[in-house]
């Protein structure tokens, strides 16, 4: 039995794999999904889904009711409380949210450095991305 299972009880929770610190386990199509540490505290309840960031950013989004907010993955703890109506993946320590229309980023301290109302246009002279085609 590993350290998740002690608390978990059933095992139709399925376990997703965070840091040796933390685990997030979940039921398909339920919010009652939770991290838990390795000590054993169920330390964010409620949760919906969550989205993992890549590379070496270690905040990850998650959803509870309809507010986004992200979870330290290296201690399981809540570094941002859920407040957002959409939130982005972290990605270079900072991530997208959308702040009642505004769309801002936010660093880890859930400070923000920039924010728009408007869609990003690219200069026509800067590379675009082939997949996505004309921005």
């Amino acid at each position: 039995m590993g350290w998740g299972d002690r608390n978990r009880g059933a095992s139709h929770y399925d376990a997703q794999y965070l840091s040796r610190n933390a685990t997030y386990y979940c039921r398909a199509y339920q919010i009652d999904g939770y991290v838990e540490t390795r000590d054993g505290r169920k330390t964010v309840k409620g949760i919906h889904w969550i989205a993992k960031p890549l590379g070496d950013d270690s905040l990850v989004c998650y959803s509870m009711g309809d507010r986004r907010g992200y979870i330290n993955m290296l201690t399981g703890e809540q570094a941002i409380a859920p407040q957002y109506r959409h939130a982005w993946v972290f990605s270079d320590c900072l991530a997208s949210v959308d702040d009642d229309g505004w769309i801002k980023f936010v660093d880890a301290t859930n400070q923000w450095h920039s924010s728009t109302r408007e869609r990003a246009t690219m200069p026509e002279n800067e590379p675009q991305c082939p997949a996505a085609g004309s921005l």
